[in-house]
């Protein structure tokens, strides 16, 4: 197996236990220690070694046919009322340059 990357040698993977991250899973924060005593120090604070399972996502509600179309006329209203501004905003940009 070639060893090299470009014209030097590529240094071999040696697993190294330090520096590490522990994991807070109530805050989501992390915290790097770099010996066995800052290690145990973590832990009995609450620090765990594990990080924190992911969470799942949020279960989505199902609108009934009546929320729907209440949200639905809504929308219509705030097109309409959009649309109306817009109409409005144009003809006073209009009257302002004559």
């Amino acid at each position: 197996m070639n060893n090299f990357q470009g014209d030097q040698p590529q240094e071999r993977y040696v697993y190294r236990e330090y520096p590490r991250l522990m994991y807070n899973h109530d805050s989501g924060e992390t915290l790097s220690v770099s010996s066995d005593s800052d290690k145990e120090k973590a832990i009995a604070e609450g620090w765990k070694i594990e990080p924190p399972k992911p969470k799942a996502p949020p279960k989505t509600s199902v609108l009934s046919a009546a929320q729907f179309n209440e949200l639905d006329e809504r929308i219509a209203e705030l097109e309409a009322w959009r649309t109306e501004a817009q109409g409005l905003f144009e003809e006073t940009a209009k009257r302002k340059r004559n």
